[in-house]
């Protein structure tokens, strides 16, 4: 069983927030088609990765953009959640 990663990916303003075994290559099937320049900002093994983004994903509710994009928010506050999470780790 291959591992598998937290990731975020943002375009400068919105995050992404998705599990991958392959984060590097998750960014480059997003950029394609995407007229904003993509980048990889956080990616960690994660235990339970799935429970990871979900939790992530309630925590940030009120800023979602829509599907697994969220904005308002910054990375920093991303990593706070993450620490918070560690019942998952």
């Amino acid at each position: 069983m291959s591992d598998k990663y937290v990731y975020v990916i943002t375009d400068g303003e919105c995050f992404k927030i998705g599990v991958s075994n392959d984060p590097e290559s998750r960014l480059k099937t997003l950029q394609t088609g995407n007229k904003n320049t993509l980048e990889l900002v956080y990616k960690e093994v994660k235990k339970h990765p799935f429970k990871v983004e979900k939790y992530l994903h309630r925590q940030l509710h009120k800023n979602h953009a829509g599907g697994e994009w969220y904005t308002n928010i910054t990375l920093h506050d991303i990593r706070v959640q993450l620490i918070l999470c560690t019942e998952y780790d």
